[in-house]
């Protein structure tokens, strides 16, 4: 095996590979990842069981080939080379060469390969099944509007990714932890796809956050219990969370009781300046709304208070509401601009937009007590 390779091409798909290599493993060839060499183009293939991604590159191939290298060692002399086109080739040994075709350096590296015998097989992407089809920038806005809400609790692991549903044309996302819920939802093109349901994992979504960059399609494909996501030259595939997710529709007020409309970022900023002293296991923040005045207080029995006020739109009767100040202002940063305002406040669910939820902490408590012991039927 013998090509050439954009050093810059290069390090964008080792980057895609970085944490799916590193995931904890039993399985050493795991942490290496594959380098085919086909004609005029390179496949670069990363795995670690449950998520797999592969990346097509273009190449000038000189002989064809395949190995698997680690790749923490080939990413680390890769970032040290200049930019230009960089030299591989394998040796009759084994041994992979490394070397720049930059005038500006002399010398190479040679590392060991493995042959690729025992790298797990690599799910093609189902190019004749149906697909939706998503804007790149699109999905991630949905990918992150959820994915902070997914219980990081694996006894509860339904609920260790979004919720994904497809119903005539409107697609939605659904995350939840048993405190917290984000929900957001799209309208699409009309399209022949079956309605389906499904439930992403996490570690998917978080290697699609960090690796949808720029304008362009997305395809994804819900095929034989698995998943693909296909943009730019890049496939990832995963696996499915088994399970019935719970029905998140319970959560999810039909009507409001009274609502207040404040500016955003001073609503941030007041949360803060009161968490200071905030109690440090209920992470407690108390809301007490008045007439176009909304106090935000906080209380540590051993340290002190604090209290602060902003004014915003409100005509209601008073009341008094406490949430987790830090699953607050998770949701509240995800509001995108200046305009948009809180602009829904329940008496027992804090409703943001059309997609975020979190419950009064008296609430919430009581109702996720009342789902996982089986007295609501939200499964």
């Amino acid at each position: 095996m013998k090509f050439s390779v954009a050093r810059e091409a290069l390090l964008d798909v080792l980057a895609a590979a970085e944490t799916i290599t590193g995931s904890k493993t039993n399985f050493s060839i795991l942490s290496n990842i594959l380098i085919e060499a086909k004609s005029g183009k390179l496949i670069i293939s990363a795995s670690n069981n449950d998520i797999t991604m592969y990346a097509e590159i273009i190449a000038k191939i000189e002989k064809k080939g395949s190995v698997t290298v680690l790749e923490k060692i080939l990413a680390g002399i890769i970032r040290e080379l200049p930019a230009d086109d960089i030299l591989f080739e394998l040796t009759e040994t084994s041994m992979i060469q490394i070397k720049s075709l930059s005038p500006k350096i002399r010398g190479a590296y040679e590392i060991i390969g493995i042959p690729k015998d025992d790298f797990p097989a690599i799910h093609a992407f189902p190019e004749d099944a149906a697909c939706l089809i998503f804007d790149k920038l699109q999905f991630k806005k949905m990918i992150k509007k959820t994915i902070f809400a997914v219980s990081a609790d694996n006894l509860k692991y339904t609920l260790n990714g979004v919720y994904f549903e497809k119903n005539g044309n409107t697609v939605k996302m659904i995350g939840i932890d048993g405190r917290r819920l984000a929900h957001i939802e799209k309208e699409m093109k009309s399209s022949d796809l079956p309605d389906f349901n499904v439930i992403i994992p996490q570690q998917i979504l978080s290697e699609l956050l960090k690796t949808i960059n720029g304008e362009g399609p997305l395809k994804f494909v819900f095929h034989e219990n698995r998943l693909f996501f296909k943009f730019d030259n890049f496939v990832f595939t995963s696996t499915v969370v088994s399970g019935k997710f719970p029905n998140y529709s319970l959560f999810i007020p039909k009507e409001s009781k009274f609502s207040f409309t404040a500016i955003n970022s001073e609503l941030i900023s007041a949360i803060k300046r009161v968490a200071v002293l905030v109690d440090l296991e209920s992470h407690r923040v108390k809301f007490h709304l008045e007439k176009n005045a909304l106090q935000i207080s906080a209380q540590n029995a051993e340290l002190g208070n604090a209290s602060t006020e902003i004014f915003l739109e409100f005509s209601g009767e008073p009341a008094d509401l406490g949430f987790s100040y830090q699953y607050l202002i998770e949701i509240l940063r995800e509001i995108e601009t200046e305009e948009d305002m809180v602009n829904r406040i329940k008496l027992d669910v804090f409703y943001i937009e059309n997609w975020s939820i979190i419950m009064d902490l008296k609430i919430i408590f009581q109702t996720v007590i009342n789902i996982f012991k089986g007295e609501e039927k939200a499964y």
